[in-house]
C-alpha cells in the first residue's frame, strides 16, 4: 500500500517536472486556462468546447491548456460548488435553482428575475475564477511580461 502511494507522488511530481518544462508560451497558457475555466464555470447548456475552441483560436491563445481547465473546473465536485456559489452571489434560493437545473425546460421556467440574478451571479464568480485560474498558470508555469 506505502509503494502505491509513493509511486502516484513520484508520477505527480514527475507531472509537474514535464509541465514546468512545457515548451508553449507561459502567458498563452495562462490564457487559455482563464478562458477555459471562465466558460467552464459560467453556464453553456452544452456548447461550452465549442465556445472554448473558437475563442481560444480567435484570440489566440493555447487551445489545448483551455479544454483541460474547462473541462476539468466542471467536474462534479467543483462545478457544484461552482453552482452553489453563483446562485449564493446572485442572492437566488439555492433549492429553486437546483430543481431548475434538472432540464432546460426548468431553468427556463425560473422566471426572468430569477435566471437574470443566478447569471450576474455565474458571470462574477466566473470573473474571479478565471483570474485566479491564470494566476496559478504564470505562477506555476513562470512569469514573463505581458
Amino acid at each position: 500500500m506505502k509503494n502505491s502511494r509513493f509511486r502516484f507522488f513520484q508520477k505527480l511530481s514527475a507531472d509537474f517536472r514535464r509541465l514546468q518544462r512545457f515548451r508553449a508560451d507561459p502567458v498563452d497558457v495562462a490564457r487559455g486556462t482563464a478562458v477555459g475555466v471562465f466558460i467552464g464555470v459560467f453556464p453553456t447548456f452544452g456548447a461550452g468546447i465549442a465556445l472554448t475552441i473558437l475563442i481560444s483560436r480567435y484570440f489566440r491563445f493555447h487551445v489545448p491548456a483551455a479544454l483541460l481547465a474547462g473541462t476539468l473546473s466542471v467536474v462534479p465536485p467543483i462545478g457544484t460548488g461552482w453552482i452553489v456559489l453563483s446562485a449564493y452571489v446572485g442572492g437566488v434560493d439555492l433549492g429553486r435553482i437546483r430543481a431548475a437545473m434538472q432540464s432546460m425546460s426548468g431553468i427556463m421556467m425560473l422566471g426572468g428575475e430569477t435566471l437574470t440574478r443566478y447569471l450576474w451571479g455565474c458571470l462574477l464568480v466566473s470573473i474571479f475564477a478565471a483570474m485566479v485560474g491564470y494566476g496559478l498558470v504564470r505562477i506555476t508555469l513562470g512569469r514573463k511580461a505581458l
